[in-house]
């Protein structure tokens, strides 16, 4: 967790392809937003008249949640930049559950902790995500990301003419 820009999205990718690489075994990254928005068209097209409709989406829905329960490493980012509703953190929760039955490696990628200190907006983790999902987050090793706002120096440097 950290600020914005801070870099935990690219030192998480690297993490991702370097044990791609080491390993070849699957591997996922998807924000939260996109893993609820696959719910969302499922949730939509379960109570359409569409027979072909509600089938695909029901479909491709369960192999969402079967790939990222089962890949050898999981990227979520942008975890608890919405407060989710109590049905989103249980979708959310059987998927991190599973894994961590399972011992699959987990990376959680967020803005927000418990410590109001290092939290962005004061904004406490677990009351974004809910209790079960910030309990385990609790559990797990932590990584704080400091700093300033990366994109914001490149920008900087960029505009100045030194940019990569």
């Amino acid at each position: 967790y950290g600020g914005v820009g801070s870099g935990k999205t690219h030192a998480a990718i690297h993490v991702l392809l370097r044990f791609f690489e080491a390993r070849q075994e699957s591997v996922s990254y998807i924000t939260v937003y996109q893993f609820l928005d696959y719910r969302r068209r499922y949730l939509d097209d379960r109570f359409s008249d569409d027979k072909a409709a509600k089938a695909r989406a029901s479909q491709q829905f369960s192999h969402q949640r079967k790939l990222l329960k089962e890949c050898a490493l999981l990227v979520l980012d942008e975890l608890g930049q919405e407060k989710l509703a109590p049905d989103e953190s249980k979708v959310l929760f059987d998927i991190l559950y599973g894994r961590y039955s399972a011992n699959k490696l987990t990376i959680c990628i967020s803005n927000h902790c418990d410590d109001a200190k290092r939290s962005l907006g004061d904004r406490r983790l677990t009351a974004l995500v809910g209790e079960r999902i910030g309990s385990r987050l609790k559990a797990a090793e932590q990584v704080y990301f400091s700093g300033p706002d990366l994109r914001m120096q490149e920008g900087r440097d960029l505009a100045r003419g030194s940019g990569r």
